[in-house]
C-alpha cells in the first residue's frame, strides 16, 4: 500500500496539501516513538493497508493515539465483513485502496 500511498500524495499535491508517507513495515513490534513524534506534529493521521482495519496497523496506531497523542485518525482498509471475491486489481478498486480513491478519502478527511 505504500506505492498506492504515493501516489495519494502526489494527488494531494495537486490539491495544495503536503502529506507524508511512512513505511509501518511491521505491525508488531510497532514504532511506538515515530508514531507519537509524527502524532506531535500533525492533527490528523491516516493508515493505509491491504488488511482489515480491525486488528492490524490502523488499530496499532490507533491504541497508541489513545494513549500518547491527540491526532484524529482515518483508517482506511478491508472493512469488517465477508470478503468478496475477484482479481487483485478488481478488489482494490472495490475496497478504494487505489491511489485516487485514497486521495479522495484523505481530502474529505481533512475537511472535517
Amino acid at each position: 500500500m505504500v506505492y498506492q500511498s504515493f501516489i495519494a500524495a502526489q494527488i494531494l499535491e495537486d490539491y495544495g496539501i503536503s502529506a507524508g508517507v511512512v513505511n509501518m513495515h511491521t505491525v508488531k513490534p510497532i514504532d511506538e516513538k515515530l508514531i507519537c513524534d509524527i502524532s506531535a506534529r500533525v492533527n490528523k493521521i491516516v493508515t493505509v493497508e491491504e488488511h482489515s482495519i480491525i486488528n492490524g496497523l490502523g488499530g496499532a496506531v490507533s491504541s497508541i493515539l489513545v494513549k500518547n497523542g491527540s491526532a484524529k485518525q482515518l483508517m482506511i482498509g478491508f472493512p469488517d465483513e465477508f470478503p468478496v471475491n475477484g482479481l487483485y486489481e478488481e478488489l482494490m478498486d472495490y475496497y478504494e485502496l487505489t491511489g485516487s480513491k485514497i486521495a479522495q478519502k484523505v481530502n474529505d478527511f481533512l475537511k472535517e
